[in-house]
């Protein structure tokens, strides 16, 4: 899943001249801040950039933060702000221009949002002749063996990962790839099941 499916806009734009005073509310609040002078991207101010900077006005808390391509996959710019501690990123389209950020609480609370949605599916199990019958099992059959092997190998690496791993915002990220591996493997077996009773 590209990174652009978490993109967030709309957010509050500050200038790089504002002090910080002005600011703090609406930082925490907001956790970040687009920086743009004359329209024109400069950074993302972060909490964590005013906590480790003694400034007095923006320019002087903003630290550099990698440009993001937007068809960049999830999963290495989750790694990324793990790696580098980043709160927040920028994301650009294919011509560099920034486009909107993305932040980590962003992605964790759409992942959230994915594993605790409905799926709502109904099966009609609709009986045709002798041969269209055994191709129909032939392949929920295939289907089963080629999904539920590779479903048993992720369950395997997220158990060892979960126990490999003391942080906090790993574990939920574990958490949400279990469910969603959970949620599609009892969708396979109500598939099969369904399907292959007499």
């Amino acid at each position: 899943m590209n990174i652009g499916f978490f993109l967030t806009n709309g957010m509050t734009s500050v200038s790089p001249t504002e002090e910080i005073a002005q600011i703090k509310d609406a930082l925490i609040d907001q956790k970040y801040l687009v920086v743009k002078e004359n329209g024109l991207y400069v950074g993302i101010l972060t909490q964590s950039d005013v906590l480790r900077k003694d400034g007095t006005i923006i320019a002087d808390c903003l630290t550099e933060k990698p440009l993001v391509p937007a068809d960049l996959d999830v999963g290495e710019v989750l790694n990324l702000m793990l790696e580098h501690d980043y709160g927040a990123l920028p994301i650009v389209n294919a011509k560099g221009e920034f486009i909107g950020c993305i932040s980590f609480d962003d992605i964790v609370n759409i992942l959230c949002g994915i594993v605790s949605a409905k799926i709502d599916i109904t099966f009609n199990n609709i009986v045709g002749d002798h041969d269209l019958e055994t191709a129909k099992h032939a392949f929920l059959a295939e289907i089963n063996h080629q999904i539920k092997n590779p479903i048993q190998g992720i369950y395997s690496a997220l158990n060892f990962l979960h126990k490999e791993t003391g942080k906090t915002d790993q574990e939920i990220l574990i958490h949400s790839i279990e469910s969603n591996v959970r949620r599609i493997d009892i969708l396979v077996n109500d598939l099969t099941k369904h399907y292959f009773r007499q």
